[in-house]
């Protein structure tokens, strides 16, 4: 058996305890799997990092089209209350065209109000 014990025996199972070669090698393969391990590990850190940093992008991104869409809706409004008035000034029917107007003012104001507000970042 070429000088080494069978690894069946006791005697192999305490030469390769013991021999120093294989210790060595048996701690470079453990050295080697915890850097890979560890790279494995930061490497999907990152990549969460990154997702996470995409989702509050999207999410920003998503408060401002809703911030669009509600200034656009009441603007849309105010446009219409404007011709209600109009209507109403053609008919002679003052008191209902300033209540319009005053609507749309309203309207105006509330868009004003939503145009200056700070965006929310999350």
């Amino acid at each position: 058996m070429n000088g080494i014990p069978s690894a069946s025996s006791a005697q192999g199972v305490q030469y390769l305890l013991t021999d120093p070669v294989v210790t060595g090698l048996v701690g470079w393969v453990g050295l080697f799997v915890t850097v890979v391990g560890l790279w494995i590990a930061i490497d999907q850190i990152l990549r969460v990092k990154s997702a996470a940093n995409a989702a509050g992008d999207a999410v920003n991104a998503l408060t401002v089209a809703i911030y669009s869409r509600e200034r656009l809706l009441e603007m849309t409004s105010s446009i219409g209350n404007v011709e209600i008035a109009k209507n109403y000034i053609t008919q002679r029917m003052f008191p209902l065209a300033t209540l319009c107007v005053d609507i749309a003012l309203k309207e105006c104001t509330q868009v004003h109000a939503l145009l200056e507000k700070p965006e929310q970042k999350w």
